[in-house]
């Protein structure tokens, strides 16, 4: 339909527009007033479609009322963003984040659960010699061929197109660390303003690719802890997890969690080359770990008794920690064992450092 116009003369293609907009739409709505520097404000690109939905619309979606789904049980979950902080050379934050990422490559047990098997894209923004990065992922036992990567020069650039590179997207992807990664993008690390900008593409890429995003961050010197800069980071993650060393055990890290999900504080243990559970919801092999660590050459009678429950469940809790190397039998008996922690430490022996 072409409409006419006052003058008589056929109508231009806005006013043709107008014309065939539907009912509602106000066509005598001035444009907005210029900006303080005088330019108008810019359209939106109508081929960008508008992010706005319904709750109707969202509840469309069979995950949307699940928790995410854990990528590395407690320390990563699909299309979330978990920063994870510690003291520089003490946390353990890089250790800790390599035995994940390692579990991940191989679809294997991590703490008390199961890493979901993908590729991982580790992002060395500290620079950290290949060596380093390479001793640790071969400790944890990292597929080689899944585990990637970057030392980044151009910070989004370079991740963008390593991104784009990888067939399928990598599972995991770690950046460590925050601060260095962010070093020229940010000028004042205390200011809440400028943080957004380098942690909403990351949240961006982290919904977007549907992967889990682990971002290691320094903790304050301060006693009471907490990441360093401003609490815009905070506030723009899904989780928190700070890692604090145990005064008692240096193979113990204590990790206070918080995040848009129920959560609790749990404690890791390193013993040899494999992370244990020991605070919060324990798996049954976990308690078994714990127990024997307590109670070194236990007999089997000992332990089940110690663990309660079906008999069953606790000999095969003892027989996944034995295939695993986690627990010995120093028994020189054929009828009677004698269960230890393998790394456990004697109650008279010295503290040694654990390389974390």
């Amino acid at each position: 339909m072409v409409a006419a116009v006052p003058n008589g003369n056929p109508p231009g293609p806005a006013e043709q527009r107008a014309a065939d907009a539907p009912p509602g739409l106000q066509r005598d709505v001035p444009l907005p007033e210029p900006d303080d520097d005088g330019a108008r404000p810019m359209a939106r690109d109508e081929r960008d479609p508008l992010l706005l939905r319904t709750l109707a619309q969202l509840l469309t979606d069979p995950d949307a009322l699940k928790p995410p789904e854990a990528i590395v049980p407690r320390f990563a979950w699909r299309g979330r963003t978990v920063m994870i902080s510690g003291r520089e050379k003490q946390g353990g934050k890089s250790t800790v984040c390599t035995a994940g990422a390692a579990a991940v490559t191989r679809g294997a047990p991590f703490l008390d659960g199961q890493c979901v098997p993908g590729r991982v894209l580790w992002v060395s923004a500290d620079q950290e010699a290949a060596t380093d990065i390479i001793q640790r992922a071969v400790r944890f036992g990292a597929q080689p061929e899944h585990f990637h990567v970057l030392w980044p020069r151009t910070p989004f650039a370079d991740l963008m197109a390593a991104l784009d590179g990888l067939n399928p997207f990598p599972a995991l992807l770690v950046l460590d660390t925050l601060s260095s990664f962010a070093h020229t993008l940010v000028d004042d690390p205390f200011s809440s303003a400028q943080w957004p900008a380098v942690l909403m593409p990351l949240i961006r890429i982290a919904r977007d690719m549907n992967i889990a995003v682990q971002i290691i961050h320094h903790a304050r010197k301060a006693e009471g802890g907490g990441y360093r800069d401003s609490s815009s980071i905070g506030a723009l993650v899904d989780m928190l997890l700070e890692l604090q060393p145990d005064a008692g055990n240096p193979a113990v890290r204590k990790v206070k969690a918080l995040g848009r999900w129920a959560t609790t504080d749990f404690a890791v243990e390193l013993v040899g080359d494999t992370y244990h559970l020991l605070a919060g919801d324990l798996s049954l092999d976990a308690r078994v770990l714990h127990y024997l660590q307590q109670h070194p050459k236990s007999s089997l009678g000992a332990v089940r008794i110690a663990m309660g429950g079906r008999h069953e469940d606790t000999d095969a809790a003892i027989a996944r920690l034995l295939q695993s190397d986690a627990v010995a039998d120093a028994s020189t008996s054929t009828n009677r064992h004698a269960y230890t922690a393998v790394g456990a430490r004697s109650p008279d022996a010295e503290d040694t450092d654990v390389p974390f």
